[in-house]
This record gives structure tokens, sequence and C-alpha cells, in this order.
């Protein structure tokens, strides 16, 4: 069975991203402004993807418009056999797939999960995708909504933010003030 996520309306408290037995996860990075159309592709062949997004807010004639757009431009998260593989080596909207050994698919697999707790967490307060990684106290939040999460600690003026890194992807994910986590 494919599991297709591509936006926070997808949550359910038992939905994890998981292995499966002979299938691979790894980062498909396609042509910008592309994910979801190559999401579409893959979906079309039965191929289990995910696509991050956060909400962005604009105002157009005094009203407030809500759009998803993808966390990390360019990136789309696959789960293949070496047959749905080739099929989407197919895709007109694929650049390259990144390689994943199987003791980093743990890790990738677990960096997703924690991206899906921030792509719910961006519904209630600011979320930023920074390019670059941060360098600081590593921590792990022990209360909240980011409990077991582990990152990196930076202050800001006096406000706390917890920066989340993503080795995949050469990327980072941080909260912005949230002084009521303990973080260890």
């Amino acid at each position: 069975m494919a599991l297709y996520l591509n936006s926070v309306e997808d949550f359910s408290e038992g939905q994890k991203i998981t292995a499966i037995a002979e299938h691979r996860w790894f980062p498909a990075y396609c042509h910008p402004n592309k994910e979801r159309m190559f999401y579409d592709f893959a979906k079309r062949y039965d191929i289990s993807c995910y696509v991050p997004e956060i909400p962005k807010y604009r105002v157009t004639r005094n009203r407030k418009i809500t759009t998803f757009v993808p966390m990390f431009t360019g990136y789309v998260f696959c789960c293949t056999t070496r047959q749905q593989n080739w099929q989407l080596k197919q895709s007109k909207y694929l650049i390259r797939m990144l390689n994943v050994s199987e003791e980093d698919e743990v890790r990738l697999v677990n960096e997703l999960n924690t991206v899906r707790i921030y792509e719910r967490l961006a519904l209630t307060q600011d979320v930023e995708v920074r390019p670059e990684m941060t360098p600081g106290k590593r921590v792990t939040i022990t209360h909240g909504s980011l409990q077991g999460l582990e990152g990196i600690i930076k202050r800001r003026k006096n406000a706390c933010e917890v920066i989340v890194e993503l080795q995949f992807i050469g990327c980072s994910l941080a909260t912005v003030e949230v002084d009521e986590l303990e973080l260890t």
C-alpha cells in the first residue's frame, strides 16, 4: 500500500513514515516549482512519496489567503523498489535521485518524521527553513510538542530558538520563540 503525503491536511495521529521491506526511501531532486507535478507522476505509478509543506500567508484585497508551499524547494521524498526507481527516472520533472544506503535510510526516515512534526507545528507558529547549518549547543527537547527531538539551540534577542538539522539535504528547521520548552 502506497503512502501519499503532500500537505499538513494528511496528518493523522498514528500515521508515521516507516521503512518498507524491499523498498528504499530517498530524496528526489526536482526542477524548481515542479515538486507537485513530480508527486502526481509518482502517485500515478503507485509510488509512496512525501512532499513536506508549510503555510504561506498573503493578503489580497483585504483577505488573508493561505497556500501551502513545499518546505524544501525541489525535494520530494520517495520510497521505491528498483522497478519503481526506474519508472521515476522517466519523469521530465526529475533532476537526480540522491543515493541512500540502508544505514542512512534509518536516519532519513527519522528525519522525515521530525519534518512531519515541524509541518504540524507550522500551523500554529512560525517555522523557518534554513539552507545553512547553524553552530551551537546540541540539545534534546524534554517537554512540549517537540518532545524527544534533538537540535541546536540559538539565542536571538530574548527568545530561544531551536534548530533541527536535516543532514540529507543540507538544511535545517527552526522554530521561533520557543521559550516555554525545556531543553537539556
